[in-house]
């Protein structure tokens, strides 16, 4: 939904509050749930789409499991109170109370999986016959452009069409006017999703899509070191690289009683020898090579999870690998010369293979033998969680505040996915989070950090970055703190 607030989030000065603006203009649709009439958008929608959001259901939880105060407990209620986000459709304001300070809330709403629909077509569309299939295969929004499900072939492709006279997209204030603002909006957008990268880059190359975000096999292929080879893409395609606030951590189950706690503290000083092992043996300049083509994001002002030995902070550089300390590790506890049968799960998608594929040859000389098991949503399925040893966690945002990380290791966190559960730690969380911002803070989060390093050490994998490609007569993608992506046109070329 293109800049449905007047104007950022107003943020209270303990970080706690944010109040949102809608501005006014903004109007849903002609859909048959509204009865064939647009309607404006209003605050109570707002809150309705966040309120919508249900753990078990929608995958989209994970950005707010644990955020928003009173939210959890929420929809754990039967029946439901008034939901925990104030709004007044009169004054076109939201308030959301935050469980802690998260400087990067503001970017989790403009997700695109958070977006704002009328709560009475959530409802319509419910599945129940063909006229009224499921919401997610009939959206409806407010922008210029709405979901035509007779010509869209979903989920390969979705069309979208200019929903009358193209309404343009709200020209941000600080960026100068798009190049020729003469030129139409275009009728008609296709938006086509491949399972695999290797057709995509194909159709690209041969001129049948106007941009494509590359696989990362794909990426390799076209792009070295930050620019596209010679002769491999059509003439004049420009590259685009987001730095995305994310990070990718390797995390040990510490909820399996083969690697995380245990009961028997001699098991327990092996499981945890072998955790500080294979965090030490993992190659991380090596992963950049294969699967980032050798390129290092650098975080943007980020605090991020250390390990003790060495201290490393993501932000400066790649975590260097030291497999001799490794093997010290093991030898020092007995493990020498033993085999580990262990389960890394994964995503379905090849950049996952990948990946597990490295991960089996960085531990390989520690006498791990690492399975690979490719599950959709795990994470979210504490069942089919239990299953793995290890598994890559991808944490969207970025932590301008370390509670926002540390928080998630304390023993009753919602969104503590790694079973880590120590009461020193949880002890030293509650005197960190009772500091004000400054020094004593800061120094309070280092010794959480090292508490983790030493019992639990999760490993940074990388920094990752979104790259796009995009034929010549695409003026270029630009982010824009409230429309999200926007793609500008450059007026000549255009076919």
């Amino acid at each position: 939904m293109p800049e449905l607030l007047a104007d950022l989030p107003e943020i209270s000065p303990d970080g706690l509050t944010y109040s949102l603006r809608l501005r006014e203009g903004p109007r849903f649709q002609r859909d048959a749930c509204l009865k064939d009439q647009e309607r404006p958008v209003r605050a109570g929608d707002v809150a309705a789409s966040l309120l919508r959001i249900t753990p078990g259901k929608h995958a989209a939880w994970s950005l707010l499991a644990g955020r928003v105060a009173g939210l959890d407990d929420w929809h754990r209620t039967t029946p439901r109170p008034p939901g925990p986000i104030a709004f007044d459709d009169a004054a076109g304001t939201v308030t959301i109370r935050l469980t802690r300070p998260q400087p990067e809330f503001a970017a989790i709403l403009a997700h695109p999986a958070l977006s704002i629909v009328p709560p009475e077509c959530a409802d319509y569309y419910d599945g129940s016959g063909p006229e009224r299939p499921r919401f997610a295969r009939h959206p409806v929004g407010s922008g210029p452009y709405r979901f035509d499900p007779a010509a869209s072939e979903f989920p390969r492709t979705a069309v979208l069409v200019a929903d009358g006279a193209p309404r343009p997209y709200p020209q941000p204030p600080e960026r100068p006017p798009l190049p020729c603002p003469h030129a139409p909006a275009a009728p008609r957008v296709v938006l086509t999703h491949f399972q695999h990268g290797e057709p995509a880059l194909r159709a690209f190359q041969a001129g049948e899509l106007a941009a494509i975000v590359p696989g990362q096999a794909q990426f390799a292929e076209v792009v070295a070191l930050g620019r596209p080879v010679p002769g491999a893409l059509p003439p004049g395609t420009g590259l685009e690289k987001f730095p995305v606030a994310a990070v990718d951590l390797l995390y040990f189950n510490m909820a399996s009683p083969e690697i995380g706690h245990h009961p028997d503290p001699a098991r327990a000083r092996e499981n945890l020898a072998l955790r500080r092992a294979i965090a030490r043996a993992v190659d991380v300049p090596r992963y950049l090579e294969v699967v980032r083509n050798g390129a290092w994001a650098e975080a943007s002002a980020s605090v991020l999870p250390r390990e003790v030995s060495p201290r490393q902070d993501l932000a400066d550089a790649p975590p260097q690998r030291d497999l001799d300390g490794a093997l010290q590790i093991l030898a020092d506890a007995g493990l020498s010369g033993r085999t580990f049968l262990l389960n890394y799960w994964g995503g379905p998608g090849e950049p996952e293979r990948q990946e597990a594929a490295l991960l089996r040859e960085f531990l390989r000389p520690l006498g791990v033998d690492l399975r690979f098991t490719a599950r959709d949503n795990f994470l979210f399925d504490p069942g089919l969680r239990a299953g793995a040893h290890l598994f890559g966690l991808r944490f969207e945002a970025d932590y301008l505040d370390p509670s926002n990380f540390l928080s998630s290791m304390t023993c009753a966190a919602t969104d503590n996915l790694a079973g880590f559960c120590d009461p020193a730690y949880d002890a030293a969380y509650a005197a960190f989070a009772a500091l004000p911002p400054g020094p004593a803070r800061d120094d309070a989060a280092l010794r959480l950090q090292a508490i983790l390093g030493e019992q639990m050490p999760v490993r940074p994998i990388d920094q990752p970055s979104a790259w796009y490609l995009h034929q010549r007569w695409l003026g270029g993608l630009v982010r824009h703190p409230l429309a999200g992506l926007r793609v500008e046109l450059l007026c000549p070329d255009m076919p």
